[in-house]
């Protein structure tokens, strides 16, 4: 069987699909890895319903295309430092992809933000053209340079290629029919007094509470520390506090330590030179009344949990966090991809 011819059993169909028209299956070992390949194998199309065959014999697809986007060419216009799709057939496909903006309050006419715009000519086969010439992936980024520019674009092209839809965040303040924000159950923190005075470790960064009374009400009333092991029915004595927990008691609780806030906030910036950063996030959120745990196990700096949470069995499971925090700071540098 030639490889470059599959099965005269699959034929592009004008829905974009291959589909099996008679019960032939193919005997040997290869025919039956490209029969199952086909199979499954729905290519998208941006504009037009039909497949180019021009250059193939009615009713066979390279195998090629397997590992390809067969996709119909895209028009852009670049008009006035905008990037417009005014072709009805590309706009309606784009459309339906959640590509663009309405444009003169016509869906059938697009405005398209520069990354967008730079996908569609680098991945999805578009054209751009100004003044009815063409105009190159770097002619047109060049009308766009900024801050950051091409770090945004491959960014948002990372995102669409995972099979994420980038939005302009403008939207998120307007109405579109789904409201983006959700309202988490608000909270607040009530300060009180800590009785008992703590060991810091320095090189632990992490305080310990031997008073059994105050160590127990810290841990089930604020859910703040954490005995020897998680979810285990014997958690051993001692309480023991991580840096952001200690420094939040000593601001707010009076908790009383062998060091002062400069010295634990010094010696853990020795280990961690963005601690004051994740720290103003810790303190944010524990102040609206939720509580924050550390993330380390999955990943991240801290994991969150409604106001209310501690650390008890509800109808017979423990409680879960539904969110994870991870921070970046403003001066932090990051690779995107």
């Amino acid at each position: 069987m030639n490889p470059q011819r599959p099965p005269k059993a699959f034929r592009p169909q004008a829905a974009g699909f291959f589909s099996k028209q008679t019960p032939h299956r193919p005997k040997s070992g290869k025919d039956r890895v490209l029969f199952k390949r086909l199979k499954f194998f729905r290519p998208p199309l941006l504009a037009g319903e039909t497949f180019p065959l021009k250059d193939f014999s009615p009713g066979t697809v390279p195998c090629n295309w397997l590992r390809e986007e067969i996709l119909l060419a895209v028009r852009l216009e670049l008009e006035k430092g905008l990037l417009l799709v005014t072709d009805t057939a590309s706009a309606q496909a784009l459309n339906r992809g959640f590509f663009g903006t309405a444009y003169g309050g016509n869906r059938n006419q697009l405005k398209l933000m520069p990354e967008e715009a730079l996908y569609l000519l680098d991945v999805r086969n578009g054209q751009c053209f100004r003044d009815g010439k063409e105009a190159s992936f770097n002619e047109v980024a060049s009308k766009f340079q900024g801050k950051k520019f091409l770090a945004r674009y491959y960014c948002y092209k990372d995102w669409r290629d995972r099979g994420l839809v980038a939005r302009p965040v403008q939207e998120a303040a307007g109405s579109y029919g789904r409201n983006p924000l959700r309202k988490y159950p608000a909270g607040t923190f009530t300060p009180f007094q800590v009785k008992a005075t703590g060991l810091f470790f320095y090189d632990d960064l992490m305080s310990v509470i031997d008073d059994d009374e105050e160590a127990q009400a810290l841990y089930q009333n604020g859910w703040f520390g954490q005995y020897g092991t998680y979810k285990a029915k014997k958690h051993g004595r001692f309480l023991k506090l991580d840096a952001y927990e200690t420094l939040f008691l000593m601001k707010h609780c009076g908790y009383g330590l062998n060091v002062k806030e400069a010295r634990l906030i010094k010696e853990a910036e020795k280990r961690r030179p963005d601690f004051l950063s994740l720290y103003e996030v810790y303190e944010d959120w524990r102040l609206r009344g939720f509580v924050l745990k550390t993330g380390f196990k999955f990943g991240t700096h801290f994991r969150l949990y409604f106001p209310g949470a501690g650390p008890r069995l509800e109808e017979s499971e423990w409680m879960h966090s539904q969110h994870v925090v991870h921070v970046f700071p403003r001066e932090s540098k990051l690779l995107i991809s």
